[in-house]
């Protein structure tokens, strides 16, 4: 890999997620539901422009990399060809429902990856104007300042997320209300945001010690997984496998409760 093509993008994505945040402030008080995704999820005219204002920028510094995002190139993760070596995982404003609703988790989320290994990741919080940043082996950034992420060992002290959307099936919501079930009676407390790149960027920044969802998104996760992993955390699946493009579920904690929240989803 290129160090100082992955220094300039990391340049670049920070300024586009700025101004990706910036288009979704300019929008935030319109009525902009554009179209629905199905019967109940949405898509705005934030998440569309904001979109085309990232690939837009990125594709004129880097033409030569491939473009994969939650709206207009949307692909299945899984299905992204390995001969492919450098390309964008975007997500332009994931939480897209708490942001139509006025709710303060929101994000924009990039991740640059090299044959499908994320080596770069920027999320945005645009609320608070945060910009959480990392590349693979130098470890991760909040506003410059290096993260670490919570070094609480007991599962009992911890504070998780779960996810819990309108696109579950029964069989999905019944699944994970089980999961939530076992984990309230044995951690500090569980909260809901349904903003997956915030919550990974919130246990890198060790406000969370965990996060689990049983049907993880790569467009909201592989930037804020390698924000975890550079933060000396660990992420695989419900599993115990290795969280990557393919993966289906995400477990992501501070390490050492890890074990501990596992054992505890097996259903």
């Amino acid at each position: 890999m290129e160090s100082q093509m992955l220094d300039d993008a990391l340049v670049a994505a920070c300024d586009v997620a700025r101004k990706a945040g910036a288009i979704h402030k300019d929008l935030v008080q319109s009525d902009n539901v554009v179209r629905r995704k199905n019967h109940l999820d949405i898509v705005t005219a934030a998440d569309i422009q904001a979109e085309q204002a990232i690939i837009s920028d990125l594709a004129r510094h880097f033409p030569e990399h491939l473009f994969s995002s939650e709206e207009l190139y949307s692909v299945q993760m899984d299905d992204m060809q390995s001969h492919v070596p450098w390309r964008w995982i975007i997500d332009p404003l994931d939480g897209t429902i708490n942001y139509a609703n006025g709710l303060p988790f929101y994000s924009v989320s990039l991740a640059l990856q090299y044959f499908n290994e994320t080596v770069l990741a920027v999320v945005y919080d645009t609320t608070s104007g945060t910009l959480y940043s990392a590349q693979k082996g130098k470890g991760a950034f909040k506003n410059d300042l290096p993260l670490q992420v919570s070094s609480e060992k007991h599962l009992s002290n911890s504070v998780l997320s779960f996810m819990l959307t309108s696109h579950y099936s029964q069989a999905e919501i019944d699944q994970i209300l089980q999961l939530v079930n076992a984990l309230a009676r044995k951690t500090r407390g569980l909260r809901l945001f349904v903003s997956q790149a915030l919550e990974l960027a919130f246990i890198a920044e060790g406000k969370l010690q965990g996060t689990v969802c049983i049907k993880s998104r790569g467009f909201s996760s592989a930037a804020g997984a390698l924000l975890v992993r550079e933060a000396h955390g660990q992420v695989t699946d419900l599993y115990g496998n290795n969280f990557g493009n393919a993966s289906r579920s995400i477990v992501a904690t501070n390490h050492f409760i890890h074990e501990d929240v596992l054992r505890s989803i097996t259903i």
